[in-house]
């Protein structure tokens, strides 16, 4: 704009010189006046020309300032759009360092989480371990205090009267097998076994026997075999197991009673059960009855010398070649009820009842033997000694836990009273 007001302003100058140059012309001569014309002429066209360049110079002016315009427009867009980018990226910028923030903020906290998950985790390994710990623990537990029996009483009464009954068939099977019988034999090598029977069934039935013999009465002789088959027979269903030492089984014995005493039932039972269990595997199982029956038999036939019985006196190995297999029975019967009474039964405590020569009679656990179907007083067998037992008795045993501030106590029964003989039975 500046540009075309300048160039007016030439122009009008020009003009002016131009037309001041035709005045002085004009007062000269013609031939000067003719030059003034064509300047004036060439002045007008320049003129002329310098006003089409100024309205192109306007024209292009204007465009100038419409694209001026425009650009300005331009501009402003343009810098509006550059704040609203700016904007919008310090917008994006805050989002992002506001996310970096939660994104440094959820790591601590997927941390700290990890640290958490891993400590429950840990807990939970411990309560799982602890759990099975537990389990374990229960189960041991309720196998001590389960009273679940494999048999019952009923069966454990069956098995001794049917001893009995073996024992009292084979006493009277071995007496009726002897043919022959003479006076009772002596002499130094019989001696060991004379006295290893009287430290079994009692001098007293052993006098009976030898006095017996010489009159030829046998039923002494079958009643001395009888004893000495149940005191046998008492012995293996009573013991933890044959081939124990006797210290052994005092031990065993005490502590089960101890266990017996103040512990539960179920407790006392369940160790009793797996003691007997786990000592018959320290043992081979022929070894259970081998040697008890090879005793047996010798004695069995130093009873038969003792009384006269000729057979066994003049055979060798009488007893063995017609009855090891009967005398075995009974073992493998009395072993059979050792083992039902401290291993399969759990909710009482089972007990032989034998009572030894010399003894005084107990009406509440025996019965005379003299006195089966006579009705005998009580007064009349009370208080007198015992000859020697002729069948096996069955006590019951169960200790009764506290309850209510009820006091613990056992309760006792006679299942089967054991038979006896007594002294000065005619």
């Amino acid at each position: 704009m500046i540009l075309i007001d300048w160039l007016l302003k030439v122009m009008r100058a020009v003009a002016e010189i131009a037309t001041g140059s035709k005045r002085r012309r004009l007062k000269a001569p013609r031939a000067d006046l003719e030059e003034g014309a064509l300047l004036v002429e060439e002045s007008a066209e320049q003129l002329r020309n310098l006003e089409r360049a100024y309205a192109k110079l306007e024209e292009q002016y204007k465009a100038l300032e419409e694209a001026k315009r425009a650009v300005e427009v331009e501009l402003d867009r343009t810098l509006e759009a550059k704040d609203a980018a700016e904007a919008r990226v310090r917008g994006e910028k805050k989002a992002r360092e506001d996310a970096e923030v939660e994104v440094v903020r959820w790591r601590k906290s997927a941390e700290q989480a990890g640290r958490e998950l891993k400590h429950v985790r840990t807990a939970k390994d411990q309560l799982e371990a602890l759990f099975n710990t537990k389990t374990a623990e229960l189960r041991e537990a309720q196998a001590f205090l389960t009273k679940g029996d494999a048999v019952s009483d009923a069966d454990v009464q069956r098995m001794v009267e049917k001893l009995n009954a073996e024992i009292y068939q084979l006493s009277a099977s071995l007496t009726e097998a002897v043919v022959s019988w003479g006076g009772p034999a002596d002499g130094e090598h019989l001696r060991a076994s004379y006295e290893r029977v009287l430290e079994l069934i009692g001098a007293p039935i052993v006098h009976y026997m030898r006095a017996a013999a010489a009159d030829g009465d046998c039923i002494w002789i079958q009643l001395g075999l009888q004893a000495l088959l149940v005191v046998y027979a008492s012995w293996l269903a009573s013991r933890w197991h044959p081939g124990l030492e006797p210290a052994q089984h005092d031990i065993l014995a005490r502590l089960h009673a101890s266990l017996f005493k103040n512990e539960p039932q179920s407790v006392s039972a369940r160790w009793r059960a797996l003691a007997s269990r786990h000592i018959c595997k320290l043992f081979v199982e022929e070894e259970r009855y081998t040697l008890v029956l090879k005793n047996i038999l010798h004695d069995v036939e130093a009873i038969l010398l003792l009384a006269g019985a000729q057979d066994v006196l003049h055979t060798s190995g009488w007893v063995a070649q017609r009855f090891q297999a009967r005398v075995q029975d009974v073992v493998v019967q009395a072993i059979a009820i050792q083992k039902t009474i401290t291993q399969d039964i759990i909710s009482s405590d089972f007990r032989i009842i034998c009572p030894h020569s010399g003894s005084v009679f107990a009406s509440e656990a025996m019965q005379d033997v003299d006195d089966c179907g006579r009705s005998r007083k009580r007064e009349n067998s009370d208080g007198r000694k015992i000859l020697c037992a002729t069948e096996l008795g069955l006590l019951r045993h169960e200790r009764l836990s506290e309850e209510d501030g009820i006091p613990a106590e056992t309760l006792e029964r006679v299942v089967i009273k054991a038979k006896v003989a007594l002294e000065g039975v005619s």
